[in-house]
């Protein structure tokens, strides 16, 4: 009884560290200059949660490939930067994720929904808020705050806003956490996860708050996220969903044209996919002179590890694919990919469906080693697997 008591509170606590560090990656406010109190937390509780719970996890010669790969992922990151003092984090990173994939898939569906239910409850209440703020005009008390002296916001605590005059009716939603575009990428993760299933009422929250991040780049991976679905599901599909797109944009393009051309779906949506000299207007991730230095190294044996440039020369912005390819060279990108690959062998075609949209926010916004995309990528295989061939399972793990 003793036994089963600790291994209940310790596995609650495990739980709660793992979501606390999934919120800290993403820079949730209340733990803005904590972040490595939050690491050293989760380290702490996956190596007690692994000592004192053997029977939760499993260990196959697949997982300790991916364990590999995982620390060599790591691992090169901090050496390819010669970020010698970085080397503690990398190993309190490799540990946390080596318990989480060494963990029995059925535990991690159990993690992935326990964060999904609390996500979207936080979601819930930040949505309340927000709409009572800006469409009901109720005055909500705030405060006006900073984060690293970069981003400048006002706290409404239960949600933030950047600190600017908004000629729209509605800000974009960010929540609590740091950016909107942020948060609108790790939801369309989460909501393929689910398979967009719209029957749960945290996937409902999910999609809303998605919608309402006015992310370009979010909207892009969840249309991009249904259609791979669909084609998965049946694939005599494609023709009708190619028809149901081509239909959604034209009926968009009739109520967008009906409406003010200040409106925030237009401005952020509809006038960033307008060609201008010869490019979608929101394409627009890097400045003029480090795409011209990008241009010159990608030539250059440079391209293989990277040539680590000092970006504040080039100002604000510069995130994506040729970021990381300048930051860490080809070879950090082969690293990743080898071990996101190693993570879905066995777990079938939607895992690497998984991968691909993935892939494709990589991008715009290059963080493969970050907790929100690796907590959502390393239980979301197991997830989609253990749903999709297990109905049952499905019903009693996400009521």
């Amino acid at each position: 009884m003793l036994m089963i008591f600790v291994r209940k509170n310790i596995l609650m606590a495990y739980k709660l560290s793992m979501l606390i560090l999934f919120f800290s990656s993403m820079h949730m406010w209340t733990f803005w200059g904590i972040e490595r109190i939050v690491m050293m937390l989760s380290f702490f509780t996956s190596i007690s949660f692994y000592l004192f719970c053997k029977s939760f996890f499993v260990i196959t010669n697949k997982k300790i490939i991916s364990v590999f790969l995982l620390s060599l992922f790591f691992l090169y990151l901090v050496f390819v930067v010669e970020n010698i003092t970085g080397v503690l984090g990398a190993i309190i990173s490799i540990s946390i994720f080596s318990v989480l994939i060494f963990l029995k898939d059925h535990f991690r569906v159990k993690l992935l929904v326990f964060i999904l239910k609390c996500f979207s409850a936080l979601l819930s209440v930040s949505l309340l808020y927000f709409l009572a703020c800006f469409l009901l005009d109720i005055s909500l008390p705030f405060t006006y705050t900073d984060y690293a002296d970069q981003y400048y916001f006002r706290n409404y605590y239960f949600f933030l806003t950047y600190d600017t005059n908004w000629f729209f009716v509605l800000p974009r939603f960010q929540s609590v956490f740091l950016e909107p575009g942020h948060l609108g990428m790790v939801l369309s993760f989460l909501l393929y996860t689910q398979k967009f299933n719209l029957k749960r009422w945290y996937n409902v929250i999910m999609m809303i708050s998605a919608i309402l991040s006015f992310s370009l780049a979010a909207y892009v991976l969840i249309i991009t996220g249904i259609i791979m679905i669909n084609i998965i599901r049946n694939k005599n599909s494609i023709f009708y969903i190619l028809i149901a797109i081509l239909f959604t944009f034209m009926s968009i393009s009739v109520f967008v044209d009906r409406l003010d051309q200040e409106n925030m779906f237009n401005k952020l949506i509809i006038e960033r996919l307008t060609i201008e000299d010869g490019d979608i207007a929101g394409n627009n991730r890097f400045s003029d002179d480090f795409e011209k230095e990008f241009k010159r190294k990608i030539n250059t044996t440079d391209k293989w590890f990277g040539w680590q440039p000092d970006f504040s020369i080039y100002g604000r912005g510069n995130a994506g694919y040729k970021r990381y390819i300048a930051t860490n060279g080809i070879i950090g990108v082969v690293v990743f990919v080898l071990f996101y690959l190693s993570c879905c062998k066995g777990y079938g075609i939607y895992s690497y469906s998984l991968l691909l949209l993935y892939l494709l926010s990589f991008i715009q916004r290059s963080y493969p080693n970050s907790e929100f995309e690796l907590i959502p990528f390393i239980c979301g295989v197991s997830f989609l697997q253990l749903i999709n061939v297990n109905s049952v399972f499905q019903k009693r793990i996400t009521g």
